[in-house]
């Protein structure tokens, strides 16, 4: 049965927009929401719940579900505004009224009026004080739906940073799986993009700088002055150019690790700065950020270089880098 609903009652609109209709045989007055104004103008016999839901979506621009529209019809059946009152919808099968409309009160809380225990969504039955309760009432419907929006915002991006965290660390797998030691040259996936990141040719950075690592063991004979090649873990030569493009080459005895990054450089001081490195993922068509440290310059040639983030907690360290060469052009 669709629903129909009681007519030819005295009506007005307040102050705070919201339709008062006056129902003189029982002595009271009936404050409609929008939503409830709404359903109780369509309701003429015609139309269904599912067309009322569809004519509410169009009106307020947003889906509207057919449990929103049962909790307004339920209102105006209570207020007496219906010739009979209308069953729920029949997607939610045998569910009783009450526990239905325990169900769907979240969807409905930005259109809910709290007033003197006699309202919920659809709107209330109006008092002595009627107009200082429908003005608490519009700022608690406000309110509501700023809450709704906030919680809805925040789950969308809790939703977005946990799907991007998710590959980057499947990217970060891949690349630890296909980077192990082979004795030969191991190339990293990741792409870079052209002219993002230009700076000019005399940037301080532009140029080869090189890292060597030695073995823990190693210690009392480096500082004696006694190390050989044997001494040494692997040796990081970082390539910057103007073009903003950084090319990276670790050597060790095992093999050799060769990639390319964008490097941005942010001045925080006369002596420091910030460096971020980043890749274009083959994963996911994404720049994403690889690396970023903190830069100390001990002297135009040398700098300290102190990761501060890192795809993978291997690249977590301090390095010394000296340089080995300038670039003029490129």
């Amino acid at each position: 049965m669709n629903p129909k609903a009681i007519r030819n009652l005295a009506m007005v609109r307040g102050t705070d927009g919201l339709l008062r209709l006056e129902m003189a045989d029982v002595g009271r007055k009936v404050v409609l929401d929008p939503l409830a104004e709404l359903v109780w103008d369509l309701s003429d016999g015609s139309r269904s719940m599912e067309d009322l839901a569809q004519s509410a979506g169009r009106t307020f621009d947003r889906a509207v579900p057919k449990e929103e529209v049962f909790s307004a019809l339920d209102f105006l059946a209570d207020a007496g505004l219906l010739e009979e009152r209308i069953a729920p919808p029949v997607a939610v099968g045998n569910v009783s009224r009450r526990s239905l409309l325990v169900r769907i009160a979240p969807i409905v809380a930005p259109a809910a009026w709290m007033m003197s225990g006699a309202s919920r969504a659809g709107g209330f039955q109006e008092s002595s004080t009627g107009a200082e309760a429908a003005q608490k009432a519009n700022n608690a419907a406000e309110q509501g739906r700023k809450n709704a929006l906030e919680d809805a915002a925040q789950a969308e991006n809790k939703e977005r940073d946990d799907k991007l965290e998710k590959k980057i660390d499947e990217a970060g797998r891949r690349s630890r799986i296909e980077n192990q030691p082979h004795g030969g040259i191991v190339k990293d996936p990741g792409g870079v993009v052209t002219g993002k990141y230009r700076v000019a040719p005399d940037h301080r950075l532009v140029g080869k700088w090189k890292y060597v690592k030695y073995f823990d063991w190693a210690r009392e004979l480096l500082a004696a002055g006694r190390c050989n090649e044997t001494c040494i873990s692997y040796t990081l030569v970082h390539t910057f150019h103007s073009s903003g493009i950084m090319e990276a080459r670790q050597s060790s005895s095992s093999h050799i690790w060769e990639a390319q990054v964008n490097w941005k450089y942010t001045s925080t001081g006369p002596g420091t700065g910030v460096l971020e490195e980043f890749q274009v993922l083959r994963d996911f068509q994404e720049e994403t950020l690889r690396w970023r440290g903190d830069i100390r310059w001990i002297s135009g040639n040398e700098f300290e270089y102190t990761t501060t983030f890192a795809w993978n907690d291997f690249f977590l360290h301090r390095q010394r880098f000296v340089r080995e060469e300038t670039l003029q052009t490129r």
